[in-house]
């Protein structure tokens, strides 16, 4: 084998093992394997989607790998809104696949409020626990604490656009009920009916039961699988 004949050979092998593999981000991903971006820098949320285990057989994207996508204005009125306009837009700017989710709690007693602004009250600082106080004390001398906390997800890719939304059912805790602190939402501020603590304090598989999250991306994933969108 001439010397030409020798380089040519290696060049072949080693562009054989580059084809093999993708490199994003540091981490090396099969080719094969279907990408998914989770809409969200939340590391609580992203932790729930990860437990789940409905996304083993996809390589996995956050807008963490995606710094430089400003954020959406969420102009809708309902989680729904907000959740499609959301999963649309990161999809348009990235072309992967996308899952966004919209959350927020209503507190009957104060007419629904925080409802569709729970994530935007907090500021710039996220001072979730400045909100949650504020919360407690308007509901000090009310009887009802009665909460509803509403999740909906939204599926977007190049031909779909599906969307769930699911409630639970609780009461608002914060301040009477010890719990593990929830920096970036109101997880520890929630106790669903029938639980005996707060979501912050769940186990994956007890969230799989009392969490809105949860419960709508089982019910997503088993659109996704009927429709024909994802295999099972």
């Amino acid at each position: 084998m001439t010397r030409d004949q020798t380089i040519k050979y290696l060049c072949f092998f080693f562009l054989i093992f580059q084809a093999d593999i993708k490199v994003s981000d540091g981490d090396n991903i099969k080719l094969d394997k279907p990408k998914i971006l989770l809409g969200t820098t939340n590391n609580h949320k992203i932790k729930e989607y990860l437990d789940s285990g409905m996304f083993e057989k996809f390589y996995i994207y956050t807008l963490k790998d995606f710094p430089s996508i400003p954020d959406i204005e969420e102009t809708g009125k309902t989680v729904e809104e907000n959740s499609a306009l959301k999963a649309k837009y990161y999809f348009e700017k990235t072309g992967i696949p996308t899952i966004s989710d919209d959350t927020g709690i209503f507190v009957h007693a104060l007419g629904g409020f925080p409802g569709i602004y729970s994530a935007r009250i907090a500021g710039p600082n996220k001072d979730f626990r400045k909100v949650k106080r504020d919360i407690a004390e308007k509901l000090k001398d009310s009887q009802d604490k009665r909460v509803t906390f509403s999740t909906a997800l939204t599926y977007v890719d190049e031909n779909n656009i599906i969307t769930i939304q699911k409630d639970v059912y609780g009461t608002y805790v914060y301040g009477t009920l010890l719990s593990n602190p929830d920096l970036s939402g109101y997880r520890d501020a929630f106790l669903p009916d029938g639980a005996k603590k707060t979501i912050a304090d769940m186990t994956s598989k007890e969230k799989k039961v009392f969490s809105a999250r949860s419960k709508g991306l089982l019910e997503l994933t088993d659109q996704l699988i009927q429709k024909g969108i994802w295999k099972n």
